[in-house]
């Protein structure tokens, strides 16, 4: 996530465990400069962030649809396997 950020929107965070444990999980941004500086480099970080939340959400259906169409196949061969037995006996 870190390296997307910086590669696609150019925005740096840093991973909130190199300030210790509590920031396990969390994403730290350093606030060197202000004003229209900020506010620039604050988009991008926004812009990037919900380019990474779009593509996890597009990358979740793809295999959410993946997984019905295998549990599908999986009912429907356990479906015929049941017929087949059905009908030898």
């Amino acid at each position: 996530m870190r390296r997307s950020l910086l590669l696609e929107s150019g925005g740096v965070v840093i991973h909130g465990a190199a300030y210790g444990p509590g920031g396990e999980g969390m994403l730290r941004v350093s606030f060197a400069a202000g004003g229209e500086t900020l506010d620039r480099g604050m988009e991008r970080l926004r812009r990037g962030l919900l380019e990474l939340s779009e593509r996890r959400s597009r990358r979740y259906a793809v295999v959410l649809t993946q997984s019905r169409m295998v549990f599908r196949e999986i009912r429907r061969k356990k479906s015929l396997a049941l017929t087949k037995r059905l009908t030898t006996f």
